[in-house]
């Protein structure tokens, strides 16, 4: 039983969110128009991938994507 336990703490819980946010749940996030999120990431300039014809985000990408925006834009 212990050794049954044990595997099952070793095994990584999955974020719920992390497994996709919708245009709408990323412009939330992000704080702009759910069509910037689409146009930004119909222009690649956002990380996104696709299911279907869906565009999902990952929030661990997108707070990753707006820091570096930051530092970009700002830091010099």
């Amino acid at each position: 039983m212990i050794l049954v336990v044990s595997r099952i703490r070793r095994i990584p819980l999955v974020d719920v969110k992390e497994t996709g946010l919708t245009p709408t749940e990323a412009s939330a996030l992000i704080g702009c128009k759910e069509y910037t999120i689409k146009e930004l990431a119909r222009g690649k300039k956002i990380p996104h991938y696709r299911v279907g014809n869906r565009y999902r985000f990952t929030r661990s990408a997108l707070i990753k994507w707006m820091v570096d925006q930051e530092e970009k834009n700002y830091i010099k």
